[in-house]
């Protein structure tokens, strides 16, 4: 059952809350076992709820109809009931980014990325090369002109994460901008061919 280890997951604090209690000692899980049977009428081993808190490592896996009595015990009709409820307050916790978007790779060096958030943050960053950027202009913003620092992708509408953020004669850090709103502008102004005299 390795494929429902994040449901898994979340079906011991769902279980925790129903019987109002952190489940630490062996006390703890005679007294699971108990209110189990009351409530759904089929008998749970120690070993079993051990296995499932972890206390108990063999190369036995909770089978899904075990899964369905811990499920059942905590409202729901089975375990594939409770995996959609899972699965439904949680939503989705990662997709493809398809949002407009620059990768530090598609830039030359020299090329210019113009960035924004909310409420009234502006940032113009040059690119060095390799993911390496240099402030330019900062309106409102926590990043200065002179800063420097990593980053991989600028992308429309979600956060802008950097690394090995560096202000003169400051420290190294990380940076997160627009984490509410993500990014409002993301636009490129290309470095212009030097020409020869």
């Amino acid at each position: 059952m390795e494929e429902f280890y994040p449901e898994i997951e979340s079906l011991k604090p769902a279980i925790e809350a129903k019987i109002g209690k952190r489940l630490v000692t062996p006390a703890d899980f005679t007294d699971l076992i108990g209110a189990i049977e009351h409530d759904t009428g089929v008998h749970v081993g120690i070993t079993t709820v051990k296995r499932l808190w972890g206390y108990v490592s063999n190369d036995s896996r909770l089978r899904e109809g075990t899964l369905s009595v811990f499920a059942r015990f905590v409202g729901y009709r089975d375990w594939t009931a409770f995996r959609e409820a899972v699965h439904a307050a949680a939503g989705t916790d990662s997709e493809f980014i398809t949002d407009r978007q620059i990768t530090a790779s598609g830039l030359a060096v020299g090329d210019r990325v113009e960035l924004g958030w909310q409420p009234d943050r502006y940032c113009l960053v040059r690119h060095d090369g390799c993911g390496r950027f240099t402030v330019e202009k900062s309106v409102n913003a926590k990043l200065h002109p002179g800063d420097t620092f990593t980053a991989s992708l600028f992308c429309l509408g979600r956060p802008l994460y950097v690394t090995d953020l560096a202000h003169p004669g400051g420290r190294h850090a990380s940076y997160a901008a627009g984490t509410k709103h993500g990014l409002t502008l993301v636009k490129v102004v290309k470095q212009p061919l030097q020409t020869s005299p």
